[in-house]
């Protein structure tokens, strides 16, 4: 109730998200780990090496153990990786109960964390340690219902996204489907009986969605131990399976 519509955009609340953003960047010879800030002091022994670059969207519950698990991975398999952190804002509204696994307490979350994906895009693309003709968008929960609705901006094109537990489907319209602008490949990763989306509203998963003809892939895990499991990535065969389809679409 505190919120409102010009606290979604408003650019001091999005700087805060992008300057507490926590990144992970491919070195041989130091560790560069830490938050975007930090960077100021780092120099890169790679010079003028440009990586291709996650920006990684994490859930509805912010930043957790999971999340640096992920971003690890990219790292080692050679992406510079970018979270911005949406819970950096000063005003900032609960949008989920993870206890419960009940989401949707904040329609508007939807918006907010689609612009605050939008400002890192913008200011990603300014590093001179980031190749912009391979940036990716990977998004987690809620994360991944940005990754897969948000519009990009003219001149901010991404290589490809990735939607780690969504279903696609949702009682409001923006939550709903993939955004039928984006001509990215997409690839959607989702347990059958991912327990967040048990309602009849929610239940699913994106496959109806997927442009097959430009490389999009829907996996739906119904079997073994993944079947239950919203959070998909901590398997090895998932980071496999999301490693190789990032590369895939790298542009030399």
């Amino acid at each position: 109730g505190e919120m409102i519509p010009a606290d979604w955009s408003d650019p001091e609340e999005l700087d805060r998200t992008w300057k507490s953003a926590i990144i992970r960047i491919p070195d041989e010879h130091q560790v560069i780990a830490g938050v975007l800030t930090d960077l100021s002091s780092v120099e890169l022994s790679s010079g003028s090496k440009r990586f291709p670059t996650v920006i990684y969207l994490h859930g509805c519950g912010g930043i957790w153990s999971g999340t640096y698990t992920r971003m690890d991975v990219f790292k080692r398999n050679g992406f510079a990786v970018i979270a911005p952190v949406s819970f950096a804002r000063n005003k900032y509204p609960k949008s989920c109960d993870p206890v419960k696994k009940i989401g949707g307490l904040y329609r508007a979350v939807l918006k907010m964390r689609q612009l605050d994906a939008l400002h890192a895009i913008r200011e990603t693309r300014k590093l001179n340690w980031v190749d912009p003709n391979n940036i990716f968008l990977v998004g987690f929960s809620e994360g991944g219902i940005v990754s897969a609705t948000l519009s990009t901006e003219s001149g901010q094109p991404l290589r490809a996204r990735v939607i780690e537990g969504w279903t696609c489907r949702a009682g409001w319209p923006e939550y709903r489907g993939l955004n039928p602008a984006a001509i990215e490949p997409m690839l959607t990763l989702v347990a059958e009986g991912d327990p967040w989306f048990q309602n009849y509203w929610t239940k699913g998963d994106c496959t109806k969605f997927i442009n097959t003809e430009n490389g999009s892939q829907s996996v739906v895990y119904d079997t073994g131990p993944l079947r239950y499991r919203h959070s998909l990535l901590d398997s090895v065969d998932v980071q496999q399976l999301v490693v190789g389809f990032l590369q895939a679409h790298i542009v030399e």
